[in-house]
């Protein structure tokens, strides 16, 4: 009967141990493409540049869920700022152009959650040097 015990927790040791590693922070959600990269991560405020032609992923780290995905359009004018907005609760996307509306994707979201956002693609524009913001965006 003892071995069955030890058995058992070192099963549910082992198990623990999986599932917190697969929950690294910053590691790349299985959701998010190989090409995936870390654009900002954190509290809100947060934000990120993405460019024409890339894809981008708003996560919530505290709940390990994907919230939104995009891609901005490859005939955008310019690039776009993703923003995860404490004060409004929401998932925002701001286009540079000044002519371009604001767009609010998600909103009612917990300001008090860790969020990250990954970008991902594009057609060849400076994919890897976003530009990242954590505050005062």
């Amino acid at each position: 009967m003892k071995q069955v015990t030890i058995l058992a927790s070192t099963a549910v040791a082992l198990l623990l141990a999986v599932g917190c590693a697969n929950n690294k922070p910053n590691e790349r959600p299985e959701y998010i493409p190989l090409d995936g990269t870390l654009a900002a991560t954190g509290a809100a405020p947060l934000s990120a540049m993405a460019y024409p032609g890339q894809a981008y992923y708003v996560m919530d780290e505290s709940r390990h869920a994907l919230l939104f995905s995009s891609r901005v359009p490859s005939s955008n004018a310019g690039p776009v700022i993703v923003k995860v907005d404490r004060e409004r609760k929401a998932v925002i996307v701001t286009p540079t152009q000044s002519r371009d509306p604001e767009l609010v994707l998600l909103e009612n979201l917990d300001p008090n959650e860790r969020y990250s956002i990954w970008l991902s693609g594009g057609d060849g524009s400076p994919t890897w040097s976003a530009t990242t913001q954590r505050a005062g965006y």
